[in-house]
């Protein structure tokens, strides 16, 4: 019970932490990067795990009009090609 109450303070922390006070500025810019785990086999090949990363660009048009545009690339490793 105790690991779920500190669990849960710790999550409930990091949301109100994460959130802005201040409204949606004109123009963001979002980077990221993570881990890739396969999570089942892919036609014959072995997937390992991988690497990825990606952007994005947003811009707001009207009071309740956001454009969001982005790329991302991600990457498995395999022991042999991938062939269909």
């Amino acid at each position: 019970m105790r690991l779920f109450t500190i669990t849960s303070a710790s999550a409930l922390a990091l949301l109100l932490a994460a959130s802005p006070v201040a409204a949606q500025a004109r123009w963001t810019v979002e980077v990221r990067g993570g881990a890739n785990v396969n999570a089942n086999q892919f036609a014959t090949a072995d997937l390992k795990s991988g690497i990825g990363f990606g952007g994005a660009l947003g811009v707001r048009i009207l009071p309740d009009l956001f454009a969001y545009g982005g790329w991302d690339w991600q990457h498995h490793r395999a022991k042999a090609p991938v062939s269909a």
